[in-house]
């Protein structure tokens, strides 16, 4: 075997193996959740009386007509809309959108400041992003074939603490707010989460919404 073969094919079988590699990924990838309709939107956020901001995101609709549900989803913060980087992608907020969507419900997710399409020279801090995540929430009970009643939020990562802050400062009444694998564990949660409950009490919600709220936010 000449010298050539040998440098061709120490070159040819990394880059077949390499191929297969991302083939095999991007295959599983796609199989993991089903593509619905959805549409692209910009949500208005006022600041103040004379300047407004527009929030991209996309509507996710269920394959069938629903009772009128939805879902909010506040993606892990430096991530898009669909749950990416510039130069990663995890696709979790696709996944999310999917699953929910295929259970019926109609989704948002969007890009928080600094993140996808929605790029701001100002770091956003944290009463940025909840402000974001209720208008976001206004905006999604506010759409035509949604109960506002039946509105919920589901939060990963450090949006966890956006989505509590948004509930807490704007008085959001989400059906349900589920929080998956928290970021800021310990006290800013803890904080926050105990805010929403004292809300509640003040609000009136019985002693067992309050506490079942407790054991899960301790969770």
């Amino acid at each position: 075997m000449s010298k050539k073969t040998i440098l061709f094919t120490s070159l040819l079988l990394p880059a077949v193996i390499g191929l297969a590699v991302v083939l095999l990924f991007r295959m599983n990838r796609s199989s993991s959740y089903r593509t619905y309709k959805e549409q692209e939107v910009n949500v208005t956020e006022s600041i103040d009386s004379k300047i407004s901001i527009k929030i991209p995101g996309t509507i996710g609709f269920p394959p069938a007509s629903t009772q009128g549900k939805a879902i909010l989803i506040v993606n892990e913060r430096k991530l898009d809309r669909n749950g990416n980087t510039p130069n990663i992608t995890f696709d979790t907020g696709l996944m999310l959108s999917s699953y929910f969507q295929g259970r019926g419900y109609t989704t948002f997710r969007y890009d928080q400041r600094g993140t996808g399409s929605n790029r701001h020279l100002v770091e956003p801090g944290v009463s940025h992003l909840a402000s974001e995540a209720a208008s976001s929430f206004q905006y999604l009970s506010s759409m035509k074939d949604v109960n506002p009643q039946h509105v919920s939020i589901v939060a990963v990562g450090q949006g966890c603490a956006v989505a509590l802050k948004a509930v807490v400062e704007y008085n959001l009444t989400p059906q349900k707010l589920i929080l998956l694998s928290c970021a800021y564990t310990g006290t800013v949660l803890e904080h926050l989460g105990n805010q929403l409950v004292h809300t509640m009490s003040l609000s009136g919600s019985s002693q067992v919404d309050m506490k079942q709220a407790s054991i899960e936010i301790q969770e």
